[in-house]
């Protein structure tokens, strides 16, 4: 029996993998890594241990003294002598 790749993963030879961290899935029979997405600016998406991150689930960054590039898998620290917007 087959089964379609889920939302969050992409399938390559029969082997399902997860979206990586700071990227997430959006579409079902994903079939490569390029199918899943770079998280938005502000934002975050954690993967392993946890499940992978859909757009629908991105969570935000947070405090003021963090900030998430694009693709971020988690906040990162603003450094001293800057501030976040």
């Amino acid at each position: 029996m087959q089964i379609e790749c889920e939302l969050t993963y992409y399938c390559v030879d029969g082997i399902k993998y997860s979206c990586l961290g700071g990227t997430f899935g959006e579409i079902s029979a994903a079939s490569d890594l390029s199918d899943c997405k770079p998280c938005q600016e502000g934002f975050f998406c954690p993967s392993y241990p946890g499940p992978p991150s859909t757009r629908a689930d991105q969570a935000a960054c947070g405090e003021s003294y963090l900030y998430c590039p694009s693709a971020s898998s988690k906040p990162l620290p603003i450094e001293v002598g800057h501030y976040g917007t």
